[in-house]
């Protein structure tokens, strides 16, 4: 019998490298361990800038409007730097901040991999896989899906970084980032391009 790990499991080995996230009150996946360990959770109350306050209900279930809770966790404070990327202001106010915190936070796992601004890469190889759901921005997902549909969001990135494998964007509602893990490490085993 082979007691070597390597020979019972056949599929390639897949090392994360790079790291990048933006959560509400965690900048970095640092914060965001500590705040998960220690319990810590970043709701507060609902600004009426994300929401109308006439358009809630929030006492009386029978009354009309949205059902909407009263706290929500936010980004706060985030401004996206578009001369740092090159994006023009017509290309920066035509598409939603999601796309600009995307493409933000692939320059950062790049970044975190020694790999800043995609040097290095293979970008004949190198594709976007990203996981997609516009959860707490419901009215803003309706009026820019039309526009810029999920797969535009891997496809800037892919643009952005001359990244030649292509893109998609996979949606899982609230398992959207696992499902594009997934099909990210499917890809790789299998030697296929997104």
């Amino acid at each position: 019998m082979n007691d070597d790990p390597a020979a019972r499991c056949p599929a390639p080995s897949i090392a994360i490298v790079g790291v990048a996230c933006r959560f509400p009150d965690a900048d970095d996946a640092l914060t965001l361990l500590d705040m998960t360990l220690a319990g810590r959770r970043a709701f507060r109350r609902l600004p009426p800038a994300r929401l109308d306050p006439a358009e809630r209900r929030e006492a009386d279930p029978a009354a009309p409007g949205l059902a909407v809770p009263p706290r929500a966790a936010l980004i706060e404070g985030w401004q996206f730097d578009r001369s740092a990327y090159g994006i023009s202001e017509f290309a920066y106010q035509a598409a939603g901040p999601a796309q600009w915190l995307a493409l933000e936070t692939a320059a950062r796992a790049l970044a975190d991999a020694g790999l800043a601004g995609g040097q290095g890469v293979r970008r004949d190889r190198a594709g976007v896989i990203i996981g997609n759901t516009l959860t707490g921005e419901v009215s803003r997902a309706a009026a820019i899906l039309p526009r810029w549909p999920p797969i535009r969001v891997a496809d800037r990135i892919c643009r952005h970084f001359g990244f030649r494998g292509g893109g998609y964007a996979v949606d899982g509602a609230h398992s959207s980032a696992l499902l594009a893990l997934a099909a990210a490490c499917t890809s790789l085993s299998t030697g296929d391009q997104p």
